[in-house]
């Protein structure tokens, strides 16, 4: 429960700081029988108010007016004021705690939301149980955020920051790859994560390294109600569930089991047992082989009227497959990226003609049959959030436009500037050519690229939040699970993970800090937690730069559980896209294959419960049927135990 503890004042007492927190006046406590003890923390929540008589931002505290009992937990009636106004703001905090997990839930109903005087001061977002749960410099433990695959905040800093952190990314923040809604902490005290159950399309983590007077370390949830002080208020309940955890092993392992748990229960997420029920061939793609090839693409230019640089043909992919299955590579699926009409990022939203560089529609057609005959799929890597100026299907009505009226122009790739596409718009697209992709013979597996991160759209004709926008990527994955055997993405965002069969997943971080400080300051260990959380549900690989390191890249691939994948073409070719050779990577292809589609095959169904380091270049990836995968890099082995 949330109760007053026995230091607390009147509540009237707790009033007169005007909405701002005294710390004298009162302390909360988060404690329950199920949780091994009480946590203490300064505030129930915080307010971020636009204060329209300043204009400016202000941080308010939340004074609990009444405390009253409901089933399982308790009703907190809270209140927001400001100086010389009074109460501005006022809701009802639903406190529960599930009687068997221990789990504790907070629910705001939007329906007990109240702004008094808005013309005064409109919300803008609640903090929720800030700095539960704190930790001092020094301690040995850490803050768990949801960046990469899970990134480990250690409490041995020595600059103080604070970064509110937006789940699952806005564009600003692309490059730190926040894309589930998990967090938590670890101490030699306590340890519990967090989700935000409700809402996590319009909230933020707020996280504390080395804050304020005491050096503090924690991470919170906070629910936005506003991006910008402009917006209309998004609507919508909103909750926060608090999972404690036992201090058996790394705590970042149970919170990814628990994630794991509820996007099943919650989520739809599926075993690939459960999902084969109806979709038999998701099983059968979740053991073969993955690889990309790439067919060419434009030289660059800002107006996308770059010479075509070829990589691969259509004939010449066959003869990369052949010399795979020559290998003994006998499963194989491979997503064709530059199929369309002037190779990869040539002319979207256009995709036909096929790439006649590459061999034409008839060429492609001929490659499908050869490989349905072989045990080959052949694939296509699609996009629908780009859109080129030198396409034939270009219309700027289609495009994402931002608060200031301007159409979101993003960098230039092989097609020129790149114009990011409503996902209200782009399902048009989507209708129009999904199924004439399908007529050419692909069938096995669909793959879509480039969600990077979730905006807002200001179109007087397709307006979206960004619980709007996630439903358009949602209505083209469900759109190609009509057409496709199985659906994969390039981002693992969490509220779309339920549609995908397969993902990429994120293994290091070094690439990410040349885009965003965010590595240096707050990444001090990369953890594989969305490998626990997603293994037994989603296909997942690494990046295909492991395959350059030979034998080490797929004992990568036995540790985090991931299955193997290469990204080649048949030359060189200089630019953003260069790709390696089979020749480059055939030392990984081989095995990987032996490792993770032989000795390791069995594994790919059965959940992971954890992943960890047991020495030096050693580590131990555990399963839910008690076997233990042991990878040793020293040697080179990987045993089964």
């Amino acid at each position: 429960m949330i109760t007053f503890s026995s230091t607390a004042t009147r509540h009237n007492e707790i009033s007169q700081t005007h909405g701002r927190y005294d710390q004298n006046a009162a302390r909360f406590v988060v404690s329950s029988d199920l949780w091994s003890e009480a946590i203490s923390v300064n505030s129930v929540a915080t307010c971020r108010l636009w204060n329209h008589m300043e204009i400016r931002h202000e941080e308010h505290s939340v004074e609990v007016v009444k405390i009253r009992p409901i089933e399982n937990g308790q009703l907190l009636e809270c209140a927001v004021s400001i100086p010389f106004v009074g109460r501005v703001i006022s809701f009802q905090l639903h406190v529960t705690v599930d009687p068997i997990s221990g789990y504790l839930q907070l629910t705001l109903p939007q329906s007990e939301l109240v702004e008094w005087m808005p013309d005064a001061a409109t919300l803008m977002s609640i903090d929720i149980l800030p700095e539960m749960g704190a930790a001092s410099a020094g301690q040995d433990g850490y803050l768990f955020l949801p960046c990469f695959s899970g990134v480990l905040h250690r409490f041995d800093h020595d600059m103080a920051r604070e970064l509110r952190l937006t789940i699952y990314a806005a564009q600003p923040q692309w490059a730190m790859k926040c894309h589930f809604n998990l967090f938590g902490i670890q101490t030699l005290g306590h340890r519990f994560c967090g989700m935000v159950t409700q809402g996590d399309h319009d909230a933020e983590l707020v996280v504390r390294s080395h804050f304020g007077p005491e050096k503090t370390y924690s991470v919170h949830a906070s629910w936005v109600y506003r991006w910008d002080h402009s917006d209309a208020m998004i609507d919508g309940d909103r909750q926060l569930t608090l999972c404690p955890v036992s201090s058996d092993g790394k705590a970042y392992n149970q919170f990814a089991r628990i994630y794991r748990q509820w996007l099943r229960d919650e989520r739809g997420l599926q075993t690939l047992e459960q999902k084969a029920q109806t979709r038999p061939a998701v099983c059968d793609f979740a053991q073969t082989y993955l690889l990309k090839i790439m067919m060419g693409y434009k030289k660059p230019d800002l107006n996308g009227q770059g010479d075509y640089q070829s990589n691969t043909t259509f004939a010449q992919a066959q003869a990369i497959l052949q010399r795979m299955r020559d290998d003994g590579i006998d499963h194989i699926t491979t997503q064709m990226v530059g199929w369309n009409a002037q190779g990869h990022d040539g002319r979207y939203p256009q995709r036909f003609p096929v790439n006649e560089q590459a061999g034409g529609e008839s060429a492609m057609r001929e490659l499908i049959q050869w490989g349905a005959t072989q045990n080959v799929y052949i694939g296509v890597h699609d996009n629908f959030s780009d859109s080129y100026q030198c396409g034939d299907d270009f219309d700027m009505a289609n495009v994402i436009v931002g608060r200031d009226g301007r159409h979101w122009r993003n960098v230039p790739w092989a097609g020129g500037f790149n114009w990011r596409l409503c996902p209200l718009q782009s399902i048009k697209h989507a209708q129009r050519d999904m199924p004439r992709i399908a007529q050419l013979g692909v069938k096995a597996n669909y793959y879509m690229d480039a969600i990077g991160a979730l905006s807002t759209c200001h179109s007087d004709d397709h307006p979206a939040d960004r619980r709007a926008i996630m439903a358009g990527f949602q209505a083209i994955f469900n759109l190609a699970q009509k057409h496709f055997d199985t659906v994969s993405t390039e981002i693992a965002f969490g509220p779309y993970l339920h549609l995908m069969d397969g993902v990429y997943m994120t293994h290091g971080v070094e690439s990410a800090g040349k885009f965003t400080d965010f590595v240096e300051h707050y990444v001090d260990e990369h953890v594989p937690a969305l490998a626990v959380a997603l293994h037994n549900g989603i296909r997942y690989h690494l990046a295909h730069s492991l395959a350059l390191q030979g034998r080490r890249g797929a004992l990568m691939d036995c540790l985090w559980g991931a299955m193997p994948f290469i990204e080649i073409a048949c030359e060189h070719v200089p630019g953003v896209h260069g790709m390696p050779t089979y020749d480059d990577v055939r030392e990984y292809v081989l095995t990987s294959q032996q490792l993770c589609c032989r000795q390791l095959a069995d594994r790919v169904s059965v959940d992971i419960e954890a992943i960890e380091q047991v020495a030096d270049e050693l580590w131990h990836t555990t399963y839910a049927d008690g076997k233990v995968v042991q990878t040793d890099f020293a040697s080179g082995k990987v045993t089964v135990s």
